[in-house]
């Protein structure tokens, strides 16, 4: 509770404590009726309101950029997961003013963009592997430029290698993607369904 002084109304704080007052405050202590700054050298009411809604919006702003990050990092062994597909495409908006991260994206999705489309070439194999060697490489770049605007200081290698993905979970991905293919190609009439008569 802020002291009052002789005239009853709450005091401000000196100058060299003010942000901090004005952060830990109620936004009530910050009412023209509460709270009289006398001191020429300090902010007005105003001045002061409008700091603090610039650092509840810095705060707002930065809560979702680390949501973007956390997600991206949860799912760096699994890109073709719902969440991680979403998180990227938050880029462009969430780091606006981050024209380095912006940079990265962008060299990611032309990765992206240019993945081998023709299977019956005989380079298929080796050219989906080098893109999806490249795209790691290029995630794992953009990590890093989040996680230092965001306070964080990972090494690259450490980002690669230290994601834990169980084998378990890898197998249960690759049947299920077999299982997807073998049903479209039999709704598509490219597989018949064996049938066996019992006697």
């Amino acid at each position: 509770m802020n002291k009052q002084n002789r005239t009853g109304r709450p005091s401000c704080p000196p100058r060299s404590a003010f942000f901090h007052w004005l952060l830990q405050s109620d936004q009530k202590t910050l009412e023209p009726q509460k709270c009289f700054v006398k001191n020429p050298l300090l902010p007005s009411v105003s001045s002061q309101n409008k700091t603090l809604k610039f650092c509840q919006n810095n705060v707002v702003i930065n809560t979702r950029r680390m949501n973007i990050f956390r997600t991206l990092m949860t799912t760096r062994a699994t890109p073709l997961a719902q969440e991680h597909v979403q998180a990227l495409n938050m880029i462009d908006v969430e780091f606006y003013n981050n024209d380095k991260i912006k940079e990265l994206w962008k060299l990611m999705l032309d990765n992206f963009l240019n993945y081998p489309k023709i299977i019956n070439d005989p380079d298929y194999s080796a050219k989906l592997n080098s893109s999806s060697e490249k795209s790691k490489d290029l995630l794992m770049d953009l990590l890093y430029e989040m996680g230092e605007s965001l306070g964080y200081h990972f090494d690259k290698v450490h980002l690669k290698r230290e994601a834990y993905f169980p084998l378990g979970h890898g197998e249960l991905y690759a049947d299920l993607e077999i299982i997807r293919k073998t049903f479209v190609e039999i709704c598509s009439g490219k597989r018949p369904i064996s049938v066996k008569i019992v006697p």
